[in-house]
């Protein structure tokens, strides 16, 4: 008698009625607001510390002699010194569209790559509805996690290097989607996977050690569930030009003289057994920061089960065969490795940067976990199974919700100090250009505190970030303290 009522009037009108407004009120009270939120902000951000450095080469010298620059002296991460060239032209009136216009492509890849690759069973709008609040929910959690977001949002050096590589493997998920679809003549897939894994694998060691793990553990899921789709198909021509892109990138970067100019800066390599301790150190030291944060706990455990809920609509009834599982082993397994190349090459804890792209593959592997779970739980027999699924995404809004607004909270009391930076800066801005075109070769400026944690100019004009400083505006800059402009 329950059961029958339920099905007939709370499941069918809810399916109908009640989920859709559920996820406009989510969407329109909760999530946007926090990512509008963070777009605000990006348009406070401003030049920091090592940006100077790197617009002042990508002004003053042609872009092959900048890449030849950067890849001799310092890194071999060509695609990142590629980004540089447009540096210059940004400052100072575009540089603030960079972060909105960043969050909107990732939302925009996100929704679209979720949208390919959710089965097609569900009207056009409820489909639509659950792909975005999936993807918007996504980039929310992943942001949450996030451990330095001024860093890798707010800094231009980080964003593009941190950053712009997950904006571009959607693209390279899209791409590996459409060829799936549309069988495009192997010469076609063949150069879309060498171009677009080319291009993965020139942003830097970190990304790209840890994106061929992730394609080795994809490919080696494809020849495990049908390997006769990929052998003599055009999928199988991409993966295969994938490889070899990345590859061919990733010993391009490995063999940068930079490289070692670099590691000449820190310790010998500790052996083998102390980089696995420090990783493993590092490692727990970072997930109990995690845990103590309930935000960020009740941002993960919603985003889980919501992509569990996703994976129970999605139609597709899953043998249980331990994927789940397998995925959630694997997504600790990539938090953990970010930290093994910083213990071997500096002996010190990573930047909270470079953990960043940890934690997007282990977000990533996370909800993919929930979601094949929702599927293996959508086989199974049970009469209460639909009310459960209510159940489940009910209490995924609501964690994501809490989270949402705790995080808001958070990011709103920094307003303020957000506003005072870009001012501060754009002042002194004003200040030094006025003076050069005065004909004056020196100036004191007012200190400028920025808000990544990063290196500040200082009244030593030796220093190196009052160097990057001089090096930009073409005059010895140094900081006098109490000094306002």
């Amino acid at each position: 008698m329950f059961e029958r009522l339920f099905r007939s009037v709370f499941w069918e009108w809810g399916k109908q009625y009640i989920l859709p407004i559920l996820f406009v009120c989510f969407l329109a009270g909760f999530v946007l607001p926090i990512l509008y939120l963070y777009g605000l902000l990006g348009f406070y951000s401003r030049f920091i510390s090592d940006d100077y450095c790197v617009a002042a080469v990508a002004r003053d010298l042609p872009w092959y002699e900048s890449q030849i620059y950067w890849y001799t002296n310092w890194h071999g991460a060509y695609i990142v010194t590629l980004f540089d060239e447009f540096l210059p032209s940004l400052v100072p009136d575009g540089l603030p569209f960079i972060v909105p216009l960043l969050l909107l492509l990732w939302a925009l890849t996100l929704w679209a790559s979720i949208y390919a690759l959710f089965p097609k069973i569900l009207v056009f709008y409820i489909q639509f509805l659950i792909t975005t609040v999936l993807g918007l929910s996504f980039l929310f959690v992943f942001l949450l996690l996030n451990p330095q977001v001024p860093q890798t949002i707010f800094w231009w050096s980080g964003m593009r290097a941190y950053n712009l590589p997950i904006l571009v493997l959607f693209v390279f998920i899209l791409i590996s989607r459409w060829v799936t679809i549309y069988q495009p003549n192997c010469f076609l897939s063949l150069f879309l996977g060498l171009f677009i894994s080319f291009i993965l694998a020139g942003f830097g060691e970190v990304f790209s050690a840890l994106f061929i793990v992730f394609f080795v553990f994809v490919v080696l899921l494809e020849l495990y569930y049908d390997k006769n789709g990929l052998f003599g198909k055009p999928k199988g021509f991409f993966l295969l030009a994938s490889a070899t892109g990345l590859f061919v990138g990733t010993m391009i970067i490995l063999s940068s003289p930079g490289n070692q100019v670099r590691q000449s800066l820190f310790p010998e390599p500790p052996g083998l057994l102390n980089v696995f301790l420090f990783s493993l150190l590092w490692f727990s030291q970072y997930l109990l920061v995690l845990v103590k944060d309930i935000g960020q706990v009740l941002g993960l455990v919603g985003i889980y089960f919501l992509f569990f809920w996703a994976g129970i609509v999605s139609g597709y009834r899953r043998k249980p065969d331990r994927l789940g599982l397998l995925f959630l082993l694997m997504s600790f397994a990539f938090l953990f490795g970010v930290f093994i190349p910083s213990a071997y090459a500096t002996s010190q804890p990573p930047p909270e940067r470079t953990v960043s792209l940890g934690v997007f593959f282990f977000l990533l592997l996370v909800v993919a976990s929930g979601f094949v779970t929702g599927q293996e739980q959508a086989r199974k027999k049970s009469r209460l199974l639909e009310f459960r699924t209510m159940v489940i995404v009910f209490i995924a809004i609501l964690f994501l919700s809490l989270s949402a607004q705790l995080e808001k909270q958070e990011w709103a009391e920094k307003k303020q100090d957000y506003v005072f930076f870009s001012h501060t800066w754009d002042n002194t801005h004003e200040l030094i250009l006025r003076a050069k075109n005065s004909g004056e070769t020196s100036i004191a400026i007012p200190p400028l505190k920025n808000l990544a944690s990063l290196d500040d100019p200082t009244d030593d004009p030796a220093y190196w970030v009052n160097r990057c400083f001089s090096d930009y505006y073409d005059m010895q800059i140094t900081v006098r303290p109490g000094f306002a402009p």
